[in-house]
């Protein structure tokens, strides 16, 4: 969901611009589900958007964007203690690690916008695509061993893809706020190309 806001004071020939904050929903899907399970986690973002307009039917958004997506994994392939001989998976092992990510991007959308509804209040349709580029990661760790109490380890083998490719549809209902002023609304569904984790070796203790 993004939520934005335009000055009318910012508009140039057909042209204008504005700013939004980006609220997402983040699933991330385990290559090996039998040696993972990654949670739903939470994204957030701020965007400064460059808009053009030649016409009342269509526009198209460019920007940059600052993000923020995280999720939890518990990671299964590595085997302790018991678990030696009992196999792999989530199936009966009680040694594992427990991981939270944090991913930051900077990205720059392209997307395109068919209007709908176009008067006193705007209702449009919208697709495009984005490039992000990883800026760093800030990872945690917890590993869990049978018999023993939980224990920090060195999460660095959790690092993100460089850079991803990000899909994305929806709609979006602008409307006027102040004579000076609008905003808008746009639920939005985005598809990451990917993003990689590592299957790690046996990690490091943090002391």
């Amino acid at each position: 969901i993004s939520l934005g806001l335009v000055g009318s004071e910012m508009c140039i020939r057909d042209s204008f611009k504005s700013i939004s904050v980006n609220l997402k929903q983040v699933h991330l899907k385990s290559d090996n589900e039998s040696h993972s399970n990654i949670k739903p986690g939470f994204g957030y973002g701020i965007e400064a958007n460059y808009f053009y307009s030649p016409n009342s039917k269509w526009a198209i958004k460019t920007g940059l964007e600052l993000s923020c997506l995280s999720s939890k994994m518990k990671d299964y392939s590595l085997v302790f203690g018991s678990d030696l001989t009992g196999g792999m998976g989530q199936s009966g092992q009680t040694s594992f690690i427990e991981s939270e990510m944090k991913s930051y991007y900077a990205g720059i959308p392209i997307e395109f916008q068919i209007n709908i509804l176009n008067k006193k209040s705007r209702l449009y349709l919208k697709a495009g695509g984005e490039v992000l580029v990883n800026l760093f990661d800030d990872n945690s760790a917890m590993l869990h061993e049978s018999g023993l109490s939980p224990r920090e380890v060195d999460n660095s083998w959790h690092d993100s893809e460089r850079v991803i490719g990000e899909a994305n549809f929806g709609m979006g209902y602008e409307f006027n706020i102040h004579s000076k002023a609008k905003l808008f609304l746009e639920p939005n569904i985005e598809y990451l190309s990917l993003i990689h984790i590592s299957e790690p070796t046996r990690p490091r203790l943090i002391s």
